[in-house]
C-alpha cells in the first residue's frame, strides 16, 4: 500500500495542509456577508467584522468592489462582493438592500458613532498554525531527521 512508504510525518504534514486548505476556502468564499438590521450592517469579512451604525454611512459604492464610506471618514470593504464578472449584478442588488439604513442625512463626525472592527477568530483557524511551523522544520532539515 502507499502509506507504507511514507515517513513518519508526512500524513500528519498532509493532514495540516488540507485543513489549512479547506478552512481558507471556507473563509474566502463561504464565511463574507452582510447582514442588514434596522439600524446598521454588520459585515463580515476574511479576517474581521465591522459594526457600522447606519447614521455613520455616506455612500456604499459599487465601482471598484464594493466599499462603505463613513462620516469619519473610514473606507471599509466588503469582502463578499468583489469586482468579478460574476458578482457585479449581486453587488448592485446587495447595495440597494444596504442602502435602506443609510439615513437621509449623515451624522456629524463628533455625534455618531464610529464602526466598530474588530478580529475575528475561531478555533478552527488554529489549523492554520501547523502548516508554517512544518514548512520551516522541512526547510532547515530538521523535518527530514526525525525517522
Amino acid at each position: 500500500m502507499a502509506w507504507n512508504r511514507n515517513g513518519p510525518g508526512d500524513v500528519p504534514a498532509l493532514s495540516a495542509l488540507l485543513l489549512a486548505v479547506v478552512r481558507f476556502m471556507w473563509r474566502a468564499v463561504g464565511r463574507p456577508r452582510v447582514d442588514v438590521h434596522a439600524n446598521g450592517l454588520h459585515v463580515i469579512g476574511f479576517w474581521d467584522r465591522c459594526w457600522i451604525p447606519g447614521s455613520a454611512v455616506v455612500r456604499i459604492a459599487t465601482e471598484d468592489g464594493m466599499t462603505i464610506s463613513t462620516v469619519h471618514g473610514d473606507e471599509i470593504p466588503v469582502f463578499a462582493f468583489s469586482r468579478s464578472l460574476l458578482d457585479s449584478g449581486q453587488a448592485a442588488a446587495a447595495a440597494a438592500q444596504m442602502r435602506r439604513v443609510k439615513s437621509a442625512r449623515p451624522g456629524v463626525p463628533g455625534e455618531t458613532p464610529k464602526a466598530v472592527r474588530r478580529p475575528d477568530w475561531r478555533w478552527a483557524d488554529l489549523t492554520f498554525a501547523p502548516l508554517p511551523i512544518l514548512m520551516l522544520l522541512a526547510a532547515t532539515g530538521v523535518y527530514g531527521t526525525w525517522s
